[in-house]
């Protein structure tokens, strides 16, 4: 089965072998949702890759666009990706975008699902493409 079972409980389910099962299924989930720290003037963030939309480089900071949120880090966009998973897609020389959060591509842009266009760089266009087959 293909199915990544965490544990097998035969019936009737004894409480005293439930309760330690259910907790390290909670353990498993709560390591799966990778963070990043984000260092801003007033504090400390922790964001969700999951809710970054993209990240826009701009002089000696990034711009982390989040689904609620944007927050300015003081931080090269080349050192920003390194804690970045491979949801994720350098699309342009100032720009790297989640493959989640992409709801169109043409040939020279990439529309997020909040309205924002990010520029495409010329002949990346087929990469991103099979990177956004591959993740759906």
């Amino acid at each position: 089965f293909d199915v990544s079972a965490l544990h097998y409980l035969i019936k009737p389910v004894d409480e005293a072998k439930l309760y330690p099962v259910l907790d390290r299924a909670v353990h498993n989930l709560s390591c799966r949702q990778r963070c990043v720290l984000l260092a801003t003037g007033e504090a400390d963030v922790k964001v969700p890759l999951t809710d970054i939309l993209y990240v826009e480089a701009e002089n000696v900071y990034v711009n982390v666009h989040a689904l609620l949120k944007s927050y300015r880090v003081r931080m090269s966009l080349g050192k920003f990706t390194e804690q970045l998973d491979e949801t994720f897609f350098k699309a342009h020389r100032s720009y790297v975008v989640s493959l989640k959060h992409i709801s169109k591509i043409t040939r020279k842009e990439i529309t997020m699902t909040n309205g924002d266009v990010i520029p495409l760089s010329r002949g990346v266009y087929h990469e991103i493409h099979t990177a956004l087959i591959r993740y759906l």
